[in-house]
């Protein structure tokens, strides 16, 4: 991994976002390209075209050096005197955000997208219809959304929230390649609602082809009976210490689930752990 595209609104959220970008990049060491999209405010359909570039170019400008800012004053922190070595690129576009970080990601080839997350613990903001949210949808690169209130620790323990399907080796195969960067253990995660539904054969058969695929010693599997997957899996994350949620974005299946608005509705996720997505 050697690129991460780093989208921001100059937000809390997203200056704590870059506070762990600024980590997670120094482990990885990668390149951090800054992104800011703005958008000119018009008031009057018969704005004069003049007006409407020189607004433009102060926007632009103003943004560059906001993002000069950011940099540097996260460097002067004492607890980044190891990161001045990092590389950084800044981007300014015009336009419509969520469009304009799918593209970016794609035509720098970044290798992850990192984005902060408001409300009760970020994960209730991406499923209501944030710009993460629809970034996760959209985009084709790994998404790894950043809750307000996160503080980056080494990781040691992600969760893959899997209900088996054969395209989980999708995401399996990338998140290896992360998660030995850290030395993290992966734990595949299934959640049914009773264990007489399972399929035994099936899963079994499953867990042979991920373990001969990613060739990786650090996974193991577990099973967890709730009668909803939401609750599963928050109570997961909160009594077992994990320190990264990840999925696998699949239409109609584990990731609408999972994110489905009526669930965010009647409750509030609270915890503190990033959520990585893929992409099928």
């Amino acid at each position: 991994m050697k690129n991460i595209l780093f989208p921001t609104d100059f937000s809390d959220a997203a200056l704590n976002a870059f506070q762990y970008t600024l980590e997670f990049a120094k482990k990885m060491n990668a390149k951090i390209t800054l992104l800011h999209v703005y958008r000119i405010p018009i008031v009057d359909a018969n704005m004069p075209g003049e007006l409407i570039n020189q607004m433009s170019k102060e926007l632009k400008e103003q943004a560059e050096k906001n993002l000069k800012n950011l940099i540097d004053n996260a460097l002067l922190k004492p607890e980044n005197a190891d990161k001045k070595e990092l590389e950084f690129d800044l981007l300014v576009k015009q336009g419509f955000a969520v469009d304009e970080v799918v593209y970016a990601a794609q035509h720098l080839k970044a290798d992850i997208i990192t984005m902060g997350t408001t409300g009760a613990s970020g994960f209730r903001e991406i499923v209501i219809g944030s710009n993460t949210s629809k970034v996760i949808a959209k985009s084709d690169i790994p998404v790894l959304a950043i809750p307000e209130n996160a503080v980056y620790k080494h990781i040691e323990k992600i969760v893959y929230a899997s209900d088996f399907h054969e395209t989980d080796s999708i995401a399996l195969q990338q998140l290896v390649k992360i998660a030995a960067n850290f030395d993290a253990g992966i734990t595949i995660l299934h959640i049914v609602e009773s264990y007489e539904i399972v399929n035994k054969e099936k899963i079994k058969s499953l867990k042979a082809t991920i373990q001969t695929q990613l060739n990786y010693e650090k996974i193991n599997f577990d099973f967890r009976v709730y009668s909803n997957l939401f609750d599963g899996i928050e109570e997961y994350i909160q009594t077992d210490k994990v320190d990264w949620l990840a999925t696998l974005n699949r239409k109609r299946n584990m990731f609408e689930k999972l994110f489905n608005r009526s669930f965010t509705r009647k409750m509030a996720f609270h915890t503190k752990v990033p959520l990585l997505a893929f992409k099928e």
